[in-house]
């Protein structure tokens, strides 16, 4: 798995310095992002009022480490992350009870940046003793910002006491995610959705196969409501995928980045990195194991042969597709059927395409017995006739739709025009 890992850090590094995924900010005139609110760069509760030098004096003086935050009031990811990981509530205990912490505005305190070396922001710096013990560049969620530093700092993350810096947990225990359900379910219910987001999203891998679907459909619910919501799942996403090329990874990390990815709805970042991994021969064997979410993803990034090859039984994915979107409130069922229709239209289509008519058959019937309605067939027709390919009982599914209430008037003439016909 090491290359596979590799291959994705890569990406990650480049996408990054792109401006394509949310993270880093290199420093220039030319890159400076326009702010609406003036409040962002406060400093959390947790941080120091005081200057560069003076905090660097305080945590001396108390024998604590330094975090020392550099950051610009014309770097968005810097506002993302003042407003969300260093406010968060563990992250405030962390920060009161092990550390002294204070922001550096790099054009206000421009000695103590070049001092340091920094070249992007946001930068984050742990002193210990008024040396650097460790640096990073980029954002995190808080979760793993909190790991980062307790490492950095060498004192187990405060609330394990005597913990060395390799038994601060990377990833989320069974136990951990059940608590951080929690903790999301009643931030959605007080409509604190930036933080009901950052515990689902952190929850998901720690949760079973069974509460999953549930998870990823309140994930998916939540990014309606704004774009805190989305900046604090892109937080979690961009730090699995800046931890990402450690060997330690597994599929199960880099599935929960392709969920969280999709989710965020950043397909070409995905697509970028499975051309790669195709490129390399994929010599693990990764896109093999991870086909169920990769194939969506490629459908929906409009690779259609792609996805469809990753498909070896249609009608059982239909099934898994729709109990993993469809579900929970009358909000996630609405968007979670929207959502359903689009991925089996689709396979069908690429299925049909790709010369597996069969296939795409018991794929449309799978889809109809889950969604009876007259919105599945308009979509399963649309999709096929966006292929050129027309079958018998398409003009059937139309008619029924039209009972239903649907204007298919348009459809029935593109029907009629679509010359390749299945004569099954």
């Amino acid at each position: 798995m090491r290359s596979v890992f590799s291959t994705l850090g890569l990406i990650c590094v480049v996408a990054l310095s792109a401006g394509v995924v949310p993270g880093l900010v290199e420093i220039g005139p030319a890159r400076a992002m326009a702010h609406s609110d003036d409040d962002d760069l406060a400093p959390a509760p947790s941080f120091t009022r005081a200057g560069f030098e003076q905090a660097k004096a305080a945590a001396r003086a108390a024998g604590r480490p330094l975090v020392a935050v550099f950051t610009a009031s014309w770097c968005g990811p810097c506002h993302v992350m003042n407003r969300t990981v260093w406010r968060e509530r563990g992250m405030d205990a962390w920060i009161r009870a092990n550390a002294v912490a204070v922001l550096v505005d790099i054009d206000q305190d421009k000695a103590a940046a070049r001092s340091f070396g920094v070249q992007a922001v946001p930068t984050t710096i742990v002193l210990v003793d008024g040396q650097i013990a460790d640096r990073t560049t980029g954002m995190r969620d808080a979760q793993s910002m909190v790991n980062w530093l307790a490492r950095s700092a060498g004192n187990g993350g405060g609330s394990q006491p005597g913990a060395t810096p390799a038994e601060v947990p990377a990833g989320v225990s069974a136990g951990e995610a059940q608590a951080l359900l929690r903790t999301a379910q009643e931030a959605a219910s007080a409509g604190r959705a930036a933080e009901a987001t950052t515990a689902y999203a952190r929850a998901w891998i720690g949760l079973g196969p069974a509460q999953r679907p549930a998870a990823e459909l309140a994930l998916r619910e939540l990014m309606g409501t704004g774009k805190p919501a989305r900046d604090a799942a892109l937080l979690v996403r961009n730090a699995v995928q800046l931890d990402a090329s450690g060997p330690s990874r597994t599929l199960g990390a880099l599935d929960h980045w392709l969920m969280l990815c999709d989710v965020c709805d950043d397909r070409g970042t995905v697509l970028r990195w499975f051309d790669q991994l195709k490129a390399s021969g994929d010599p693990a064997g990764t896109i093999r194991d991870l086909a169920p979410r990769l194939a969506t993803i490629l459908l929906a990034g409009g690779r259609g042969p792609a996805g469809a090859a990753l498909v070896s039984d249609a009608a059982s994915f239909t099934d898994a597709r729709f109990a993993a979107l469809v579900g929970g409130s009358p909000a996630q069922r609405k968007s979670g059927l929207a959502r359903f229709r689009e991925d089996a239209g689709r396979l069908y289509g690429a299925m049909h395409a790709a010369g597996r008519g069969a296939e795409g058959s018991r794929l449309a019937q799978a889809a109809l017995r889950l969604d009876d309605s007259a919105w599945m067939r308009i979509v399963l027709v649309r999709r096929a006739a966006d292929g050129g390919f027309a079958a018998r009982e398409h003009a059937a599914w139309l008619e029924q739709a039209q009972r239903a209430g649907a204007n298919v008037a348009e459809l029935k003439a593109r029907l009629s025009r679509t010359a390749s016909v299945d004569q099954r």
